[in-house]
């Protein structure tokens, strides 16, 4: 197997939908921080929320 083959086997994208008005807001949010770009911003306020999720999840676990 060829090292380019190894490396597209590594290379995973998770898929993440948003609604058209969170899109926008991501992308209104991007310009007003300025520091990252629009996909680099989705992608911290993506991941920022599937944690928030995933923590809620975790302490409703924890309650029952």
């Amino acid at each position: 197997m060829s090292t380019s083959q190894n490396t597209n086997k590594l290379d995973k994208q998770i898929a993440f939908r948003v609604t058209e008005e969170e899109h926008q807001k991501i992308r209104i949010q991007a310009a007003i921080e300025g520091s990252l770009t629009p996909n680099q911003y989705a992608k911290k306020y993506l991941l920022e929320k599937v944690a928030n999720e995933t923590n809620e999840h975790i302490q409703d676990i924890k309650e029952s």
